[in-house]
């Protein structure tokens, strides 16, 4: 009887802590004829606001936030077009560029055919008293006007200075305009495109993990930063730190002790510098406090 009610009392004590280990199981936990199968699943992935997508988990910069307003947006944007414009992929920009410069050649090489062929008697240069020019010959000339690699008239090296010819001169003049300030704006393009700052960035770099630990009674929250290119360093280098919710997307900044955001946050990157915030009761990293009722 002894060993009757222990073996009652042990299968009692078992199936008791079988039903508590049940209710704490998580929902993949599959109880359909007693089966014990588990569904391993990993943890899920944390969306990053700014994600680290270059080697050795830099990032490119850029931040992963949208609006809602849609279009409406482009009446802001087109105050501040050359930096929207800067900001796209250098290719795609470059054959855009590439695409206005051939478009307005052809369209002033469509003005010189329809300027010759309003007076075919005429002679300006362009083609022959009876025979006005045709319109390769009118890309080709509106290609070298364009490029001022060289000049001539197709027929006539002055032809344009005669009487009547004010029309040609005229043309000629906005072409050449537009030819210099196009080539002004490829010089400043291509200038920010190549010196922008995120290029010279990339060669900081960051820890991929963040520790908290405890030193000195204090709980900090500490990463390391360095330049790559130790021996010219970036100058003046500056760190903050920013804090976002999940559940309320305000930047909250976050304290530095080193270095300290009082003097200004300061590094030196020729060295790796470790960038400490002391999570006090202050800090957005500091788990919530219950208050006394």
């Amino acid at each position: 009887m002894a060993n009757a009610r222990s073996t009652g009392e042990a299968s009692s004590r078992s199936a008791a802590r079988a039903l508590r280990d049940d209710e704490a199981l998580p929902p993949t936990y599959n109880s359909v004829n007693h089966a014990t199968s588990f569904e391993s699943k990993a943890p899920p992935s944390i969306p990053r606001l700014v994600r680290r997508n270059l080697t050795f988990n830099q990032s490119k910069n850029v931040v992963r936030v949208s609006h809602n307003k849609g279009i409406q947006i482009f009446e802001l944007l087109r105050h501040d077009w050359f930096h929207v414009f800067l900001r796209q992929n250098t290719f795609l920009s470059t054959v855009f560029l590439i695409s206005v410069w051939t478009t307005m050649i052809l369209v002033f090489a469509g003005l010189y055919v329809a300027f010759d062929n309003r007076d075919a008697e005429k002679n300006c240069g362009l083609g022959q008293a009876g025979d006005p020019i045709h319109f390769g010959a009118a890309f080709a000339f509106s290609l070298e006007t364009s490029t001022t690699v060289g000049y001539g008239l197709p027929n006539s090296g002055n032809a344009y200075f005669e009487a009547g010819c004010g029309g040609l001169q005229t043309l000629i003049y906005f072409q050449m305009v537009w030819s210099m300030m196009f080539n002004a704006f490829l010089f400043a393009f291509f200038y920010n495109r190549l010196g922008r700052c995120e290029a010279r960035g990339a060669q900081v770099v960051l820890s991929n993990k963040a520790i908290v630990h405890s030193e000195r009674g204090q709980i900090r929250f500490q990463i390391r930063i360095f330049d790559v290119d130790a021996r010219y360093p970036v100058v003046e280098a500056h760190v903050r730190l920013y804090a976002v919710s999940r559940t309320k997307p305000v930047p909250r900044l976050l304290r530095t002790i080193q270095p300290d955001d009082e003097l200004g946050g300061v590094l030196f990157l020729s060295l790796p510098c470790v960038v400490t915030h002391h999570i006090d009761v202050y800090s957005m990293l500091h788990p919530p406090v219950e208050e006394p009722i």
